[in-house]
C-alpha cells in the first residue's frame, strides 16, 4: 500500500514532524520546529460541517453563560479603542455570546456560523443581535463590510485556510 506522506506544517511550514497519536483514521503529528499539533489527513468539508451540524457543546456553553459573555466583552472592549466604526462581526459566532458582548459595548453587532441550530438558538438567546446561516466566504461575496471582525476558535476547525483568510480581509473595513 502507499504510504502518505503527512503534510507540512500548516503554520511554519517545516517538515520536521512527528507522530504524536492517532483516532478515527485521523493522524496527530506534532511540528518540530514550532510545536504545532495538527491532524493529518485534515477531515473535508463536508465531515467538518456534519460533525459542527447541532454541535454537541454549544449546551455546555450555554450553561457559561455569563461567563462567556464577561469574559468576549472584556477582550472585545480591548480593541474598541483601536476601531473607528461599530460595526462588528463574529465570524464561527455558536451560541452568540461574542455578538451580545460586542452589542453591549455599543456596537452594531452580527454573528454567523455554519450550524443552524446554533444561530436558532444564539437568535433567541440574544434578540437585539443579528444572526446568520452562512459561511465567511458567502458573506464576503456580498460586499458587506465591518470595523471588527472577531474570530475566536474557529480557524483550527477548517480543512482550508485560503479561501477563509481570503473572505476575512474582503469583510473588513
Amino acid at each position: 500500500p502507499e504510504v502518505v506522506k503527512p503534510m507540512s506544517c500548516p503554520v511554519c511550514a517545516s517538515n520536521q514532524q512527528t507522530l504524536s497519536g492517532s483516532k478515527d483514521g485521523y493522524e496527530l503529528y506534532r511540528c518540530g520546529a514550532c510545536q504545532l499539533l495538527y491532524v493529518f489527513p485534515m477531515p473535508g468539508d463536508e465531515t467538518l460541517t456534519a460533525f459542527y451540524d447541532g454541535y454537541h457543546k454549544t449546551r455546555q456553553y450555554r450553561a457559561k453563560l455569563a461567563s462567556k459573555v464577561r469574559r468576549a466583552k472584556n477582550r472585545i472592549g480591548r480593541l474598541r479603542s483601536q476601531v473607528r466604526g461599530r460595526d462588528f462581526l463574529d465570524v464561527g459566532c455558536n451560541a452568540g455570546f461574542a455578538v451580545e458582548a460586542a452589542r453591549k459595548l455599543g456596537f452594531v453587532a452580527q454573528g454567523i456560523d455554519i450550524d443552524a441550530a446554533t444561530t436558532a438558538e444564539a437568535s433567541k438567546l440574544f434578540p437585539e443581535c443579528q444572526f446568520s446561516t452562512i459561511s465567511v466566504q458567502d458573506l464576503a461575496a456580498t460586499g458587506k463590510q465591518f470595523d471588527l471582525i472577531y474570530c475566536s476558535e474557529v480557524i483550527e476547525h477548517l480543512s482550508v485556510l485560503d479561501d477563509f483568510l481570503v473572505a476575512l480581509a474582503k469583510l473588513m473595513k
